[in-house]
């Protein structure tokens, strides 16, 4: 079976929010973009920089750059307790270690089927900010355009000279 996906930044946004949720519940507001005013706790995610990549044979190497500011309830944690601090940041870490993505498979009649494609944060980094931690991660996927091959039916053609 061959994978075949188009990956979206909403997607890995939609995979890293669905991580966190697993984690914290609804104990944490959740938002997939940048705000001026979040309720605290929370988390912003938002992509800052997304790259595709061709390769041979129609493959992609999609890279996305991705920061979630994690919100505490009160900011003097930041200051007085960076121990409470890390600790969040590494529980987010380890939740958005792998998110799930949708992706697709051809199965052996050529048809597809929906799966689940598994990607993996890279280059993750911590960042104390003054009133949040910033994480940083990258997701590199590794995808195949699909194009639909359409059968023609067969002509007959008369070529002969008048």
């Amino acid at each position: 079976m061959t994978k075949v996906s188009q990956i979206t930044v909403n997607e890995i946004l939609s995979g890293i929010s669905k991580a966190v949720y697993d984690v914290y519940g609804s104990t944490l507001s959740i938002y997939k973009e940048k705000q001026e005013y979040i309720e605290l706790p929370g988390i912003c995610i938002y992509c800052i920089n997304y790259e595709q990549d061709m390769g041979r044979n129609d493959r992609f190497t999609n890279t996305f750059n991705v920061i979630i500011n994690y919100f505490p309830e009160d900011n003097s944690i930041i200051s007085n307790n960076r121990a409470v601090m890390f600790y969040e940041a590494q529980k987010i870490m380890n939740a958005i270690q792998y998110i799930n993505l949708p992706a697709y498979q051809r199965d052996n009649d050529g048809n597809f089927v929906e799966t689940i494609l598994q990607s993996r944060a890279q280059e993750v980094n911590v960042e104390e900010q003054e009133d949040h931690m910033q994480i940083s991660a990258t997701y590199v996927v590794r995808t195949r355009k699909h194009t639909e091959t359409i059968k023609m039916n067969n002509l007959d053609l008369d070529v002969t000279n008048k």
